[in-house]
């Protein structure tokens, strides 16, 4: 991980507040630069979809793709690895530089990371006892 970036991860089991929390933050520190990551554990999981002119291009071979729209602008890397803090490491030197990352969904944070643990239910702990001993 590049020593200059600021992170927090963000972990919590589906619907314990994750997301509303950070939605929360964001407005709250919005004079730094701010991006965010939210890990996605579904492999079939895309904002690509097949049927889109933008698929056929990276089913071409184009490494990256850019939805360019009037109100957003979406940048896709075709790359199969996926899973590791690592792929983040790849991703932030491909990205420009900002003060704060907020990581949602990422179970398994490098070592001495800040963690915010959200917890719908205590007894939900025990999920991330172990994660967390490191």
């Amino acid at each position: 991980m590049k020593n200059n970036i600021n992170q927090i991860f963000f972990m919590g089991l589906s619907g314990s507040g994750k997301t509303t929390l950070i939605e929360k933050i964001i407005p709250e520190i919005s004079e730094i630069s701010i991006f965010t990551i939210k890990f996605m554990h579904h492999a079939e999981f895309t904002v690509d979809p097949s049927y889109k002119d933008t698929r056929r291009h990276r089913n071409s071979g184009s490494v990256y793709t850019v939805c360019y729209a009037p109100n957003e602008t979406i940048l896709l890397i075709n790359e199969e690895k996926r899973g590791t803090m690592l792929d983040f490491d790849e991703l932030y030197n491909k990205l420009p530089p900002v003060d704060l990352v907020l990581v949602e969904g990422l179970n398994h944070p490098p070592k001495g990371s800040t963690i915010i643990l959200i917890l719908k239910n205590p007894n939900d702990f025990g999920y991330y006892k172990d994660q967390l001993a490191h």
